[in-house]
C-alpha cells in the first residue's frame, strides 16, 4: 500500500513538472514585455521627469488617417506630419469599446467587469460607482494615481462639463485638477473649444515649472456627428468634416507648442480611446468591410529630440499603454 502511495506521488510531482515546463514555454512563445530597440530610442531622447500630454482620441481608427489608407484625401495633413517625425506603433489595436471601458481598461490596464449600466450588463454606458464596488474586490490604480504618486501635476481636461455622469466618471480617475475651459453655458465643448483649453491649460503649468500629466479626450470625432467649424472640401459628407475639423485644430495646438517650446521637455503621446464604429456610412467613407468594434488605431510618441522610427507590434493592444508610459517615466 505505503509502495502504491509512493508511486503516485511521484507521478503527481512529475505531472506537475511538465504542466510548469508547459507553461513556461507558452509564456517564452507569447509574452513579450517590449518591442526589440523602441523602448531605448524613445529613452534616450527624453529629459528627466518629462510632462506628459496624452491624446485618447474619439473614435478615431487608423485607416481614418491618410498615411494607413492611402485614399490620398489630405483628410488629416496635421496627423500625417506628426506620424512622420515620431515613434509609430502599426498593427496596435483598441482592447475594447465603447468609450468608458475603453478609457478606463487604458488607464487602469485591465477589463471592465461589465460593460454598462444595462441590467444584463451588455450596454455601452457607464456602470454605476455602486455597482463597480460590488462587483470589484480588489483595489484599482490608474495612471493618475502612480502620476500623483511621482509628484506628477495631473489634470483631465472633462469635453462634457455638462453631464453629472460624465463629470463623476472623470472624477473617478483620481486626476488632482478637471479642466473644461471658460465657456459658461456650454454643456459640450467642440474639438476647436477642447484644444484651446488644452493650450491655456499647458501653458500654465509650463510657467509653474513642475511635471504634469494631462489627459485629453474629446467628443466631436463621435460616431455620428459633424463639425461645427472647419469642413472637408464642399462639407457635404459629416464623417470627413469631423475627422478632417479635428486635424485642423490638433495642427493649430501642435505649432502654438512648438513656438512655446513645450516639445523640447513635454512627451506627446497620440492615440485613441477605441476604433471608429463601422456604421454603413462610415464603411462607405473609408472603404471597409469591418464588422466589428475593434481595429487598429493610431500610436505615436512624439518629442522634440526623439528619432523617427516605425515599428510592428502584432496584434499588441491598448491595454499596454499605461505601463508603456510608466516605464518610459522611471529612468532613475
Amino acid at each position: 500500500m505505503e509502495d502504491r502511495e509512493d508511486e503516485v506521488a511521484a507521478r503527481r510531482k512529475a505531472l506537475i513538472k511538465d504542466l510548469e515546463n508547459t507553461v513556461w514555454i507558452g509564456l517564452e512563445y507569447f509574452c513579450n514585455d517590449s518591442i526589440p530597440g523602441s523602448s531605448s530610442l524613445l529613452e534616450e531622447s527624453l529629459p528627466e521627469n518629462p510632462n506628459v500630454i496624452l491624446f485618447l482620441t474619439e473614435g478615431l481608427s487608423a485607416e481614418v488617417l491618410d498615411v494607413y489608407n492611402g485614399q490620398g484625401r489630405n483628410l488629416t495633413p496635421n496627423l500625417n506630419a506628426l506620424h512622420s517625425k515620431s515613434v509609430v506603433f502599426d498593427n496596435y489595436f483598441n482592447h475594447t469599446a465603447a468609450t468608458y471601458r475603453a478609457l478606463r481598461g487604458q488607464l487602469y490596464s485591465g477589463f471592465q467587469y461589465l460593460g454598462g449600466f444595462n441590467e444584463d450588463g451588455n450596454g455601452l454606458e457607464e456602470i454605476s460607482t455602486e455597482c463597480l464596488r460590488e462587483k470589484v474586490s480588489v483595489s484599482t490604480v490608474s495612471l493618475f494615481d502612480i502620476l500623483n504618486d511621482c509628484d506628477y501635476n495631473t489634470c483631465y481636461i472633462n469635453c462634457e462639463p455638462g453631464s453629472p455622469q460624465i463629470c463623476a466618471y472623470a472624477a473617478s480617475y483620481g486626476a488632482d485638477t478637471l479642466v473644461t475651459g471658460n465657456y459658461p453655458g456650454v454643456d459640450r465643448l467642440s474639438d476647436k473649444q477642447t484644444f484651446e483649453t488644452l493650450s491655456s491649460t499647458v501653458l500654465e503649468y509650463q510657467r509653474r515649472n513642475e511635471p504634469y500629466f494631462i489627459l485629453v479626450y474629446n467628443l466631436g470625432t463621435h460616431h455620428g456627428f459633424d463639425s461645427p467649424d472647419v469642413k472637408y472640401a464642399d462639407g457635404t459628407n459629416p464623417d470627413l468634416n469631423k475627422f478632417h475639423n479635428y486635424d485642423h485644430w490638433f495642427g493649430n495646438f501642435f505649432e502654438k507648442m512648438n513656438e512655446a517650446g513645450v516639445w523640447d521637455n513635454t512627451l506627446l503621446v497620440f492615440s485613441a480611446d477605441h476604433a471608429s464604429y463601422p456604421a454603413p456610412e462610415y464603411k462607405n467613407v473609408f472603404q471597409t468591410k469591418r464588422e466589428y468594434f475593434i481595429s487598429t488605431v493610431p500610436l505615436f510618441f512624439y518629442h522634440s529630440d526623439v528619432t523617427p522610427a516605425r515599428y510592428d507590434v502584432g496584434g499588441r493592444t491598448s491595454l499596454d499603454l499605461a505601463p508603456t508610459i510608466l516605464d518610459l517615466l522611471d529612468r532613475q
